[in-house]
């Protein structure tokens, strides 16, 4: 069993009382397995190692004394074995969504809050803590209607860029919003992706380029089905450098981006088969300029019906 943390592989299952760490080798050997419960409902959205070599799991969990969930941040060792937590939130719905580790080994989270939001609606929500999950600031940030936080990922000058869905349209239809802020969560430009679809993005990256990428899905309102759909943005002014979409025969969705030395994109998401019952996964190949290179589906029952070359 490798006993380099490198060579080590995390793994979340989510239960609806409570939630799991695993922690495998390369070889999918476990490491240890450790499960944690704390309120009612728990879910668990992220897991990061940490400088000391443990691991920090961030979450929600409805562990507050009025049953509304909270956000959630817990600390254990290289072992598994629990050294702290932390909720964050007020009397009414936090969520967490996704986190990173800072250059100062704290964390920032972000979700979506109707504690602190305009008009009670949903607002973005940021939490950003020392090492120890301490607070060092708060912050809501969005439109005067629905904004949901889905991912963050740094920026430049030690900042982050957030993704998520905002309702905050002139007619009130959700579309991609992506947020740039500075390291003290001051918003240095937010836009709006335009377009006559529904959109909802679910991740996103800063490119080896400097630049964004996010992905997720839009509803094509001519048969109501979800197709899968990425964007890259210019990291300086936030507009739309290319747009790219998968079109299956049912649906499909974006889930995951990420980027290769060499440019290339790998995006993971899933196809719905069989009168939208099923779902095929797939990782999607694109070049940096938003071109298609190829398309891998992962099968129940069968082997690679495409190849792929990254």
């Amino acid at each position: 069993m490798p006993s380099d943390p490198m060579n080590r592989i995390l793994r979340f299952s989510l239960y609806l009382f409570f939630f799991s760490l695993s922690v495998l080798s390369l070889k999918g050997q476990s490491v240890f397995i450790k499960t944690f419960g704390f309120g009612r409902v728990n879910e668990a959205y992220g897991v990061i190692q940490t400088q000391d070599l443990g691991y920090a799991i961030t979450g929600s969990t409805t562990g507050s004394w009025n049953e509304v969930p909270d956000m959630y941040l817990m600390k254990t060792d290289s072992t598994g074995s629990f050294l702290w937590s932390h909720l964050y939130g007020g009397n009414n719905i936090e969520q967490c969504k996704a986190f990173l580790k800072t250059n100062d080994q704290g964390f920032f989270l972000v979700g979506y809050t109707n504690s602190f939001a305009f008009n009670n609606d949903y607002d973005g929500y940021l939490v950003r803590t020392d090492s120890l999950g301490n607070v060092l600031w708060t912050k809501s940030v969005g439109t005067n209607n629905w904004d949901l936080i889905e991912s963050v990922s740094r920026a430049d000058n030690s900042g982050f860029v957030i993704a998520g869905t905002s309702y905050g349209t002139s007619n009130g239809h959700p579309t991609g919003w992506i947020v740039k802020m500075d390291s003290s969560g001051n918003t240095i430009w937010q836009k709006l992706l335009e377009s006559q679809f529904d959109i909802f993005l679910k991740k996103i990256i800063q490119s080896n380029d400097g630049n964004y990428v996010a992905c997720g899905y839009y509803v094509d309102s001519a048969n109501s089905r979800d197709q899968a759909y990425a964007v890259k943005l210019d990291a300086s002014t936030g507009d739309t450098l290319w747009t790219y979409s998968y079109h299956g025969p049912n649906g499909t969705h974006f889930n995951s981006v990420d980027e290769f030395s060499s440019g290339t994109l790998g995006l993971g998401g899933y196809e719905l088969t069989e009168a939208d019952t099923n779902r095929d996964e797939f990782v999607f190949s694109l070049a940096s300029s938003g071109i298609k290179n190829g398309k891998l589906h992962f099968l129940k029952m069968e082997k690679q019906k495409d190849s792929i070359t990254f």
